[in-house]
C-alpha cells in the first residue's frame, strides 16, 4: 500500500491537476472579477470558492472511486452532488436570488469541468462555461446601468422639489412678494404707528394748553 505512496505518475491525477487550475481560473473569473465587482459581498467570495473546490475534488474522484463503467454513472453523482447542495440551501442565512443563481452557476461550472468528456472536444467546454461568466457579466453591466439611471433620476426629482418653493400670500394692494415686500410692510406699519402716537400726544397738548378747558 505505502509502496507506491509518492508516486505521482498517473496519467489521472496530472489530468486533474490541471483540470483543477483551469476550474481555479473560471472561478476567479466569475466570482472575484464579475460577483464581487458588483455586489461587494465579502462574506461570500470565500464560500463561492470552496464550494467550486470541493465540487470539482468530488466529481472527479468519484468515478475514479467507485470505477464504473455504466454509461452516464458520472452525470448521474454531479446531478446527485447539485441535489444535495441544493437541498442545503445555507439554511443558515436567507439568500437573496441573485446569491443563490451565483451559487448554483459555482456549482455548474465545477462539475463541468470535473466531467471525463470523451465524445467531445475539452476545448468547446471551456467554451461554453466562458459564455456563462460572460452572460453573468454582461447581464451585471446593464443592470448597474439601470440602477445608476434610477437613482439618478430620483436626484433630480429631489431636487426639483427642493427648488419649487410656495409663494407667500399676496395681500389686496400688494403685487409684490418676497424678502423686500415684507421689510417694507413692517417699515410701513412702524410709520403708522409712530404717526398715531405723535398725533394723539399733539391733541394731548392742545387739551392741556387751552384756556376755556383750564377755566372750566
Amino acid at each position: 500500500m505505502f509502496k507506491d505512496f509518492f508516486n505521482l505518475n498517473s496519467p489521472a491525477f496530472w489530468t486533474i491537476i490541471v483540470k483543477f487550475v483551469i476550474n481555479l481560473v473560471f472561478l476567479f473569473l466569475l466570482v472575484r472579477l464579475v460577483y464581487y465587482r458588483y455586489s461587494k459581498k465579502e462574506r461570500y467570495v470565500f464560500s463561492l470558492f470552496l464550494m467550486g473546490v470541493l465540487i470539482f475534488i468530488l466529481g472527479s474522484m468519484l468515478p475514479i472511486v467507485f470505477n464504473s463503467g455504466i454509461p452516464g454513472a458520472q452525470l448521474g453523482m454531479a446531478i446527485g452532488l447539485f441535489a444535495i447542495f441544493t437541498i442545503l440551501k445555507f439554511r443558515t442565512r436567507n439568500l437573496n436570488v441573485k446569491d443563490m443563481a451565483y451559487f448554483f452557476t459555482v456549482i455548474a461550472i465545477s462539475a463541468v469541468n470535473s466531467f471525463k468528456w470523451a465524445n467531445f472536444p475539452l476545448l468547446g467546454v471551456f467554451i461554453l462555461i466562458i459564455i456563462i461568466i460572460l452572460s453573468a457579466y454582461i447581464l451585471e453591466v446593464l443592470m448597474a446601468r439601470r440602477i445608476q439611471k434610477e437613482q439618478k433620476a430620483k436626484k433630480s426629482k429631489k431636487a426639483g422639489n427642493q427648488t419649487v418653493r410656495p409663494l407667500p400670500a399676496v395681500g389686496i394692494g400688494n403685487f409684490s412678494s418676497g424678502p423686500r415686500n415684507d421689510k417694507r410692510q413692517r417699515r410701513n406699519q412702524r410709520q403708522q404707528i409712530m404717526k398715531a402716537f405723535a398725533a394723539h400726544e399733539r391733541k394731548g397738548n392742545e387739551y392741556r394748553n387751552d384756556p376755556a378747558d383750564a377755566e372750566t
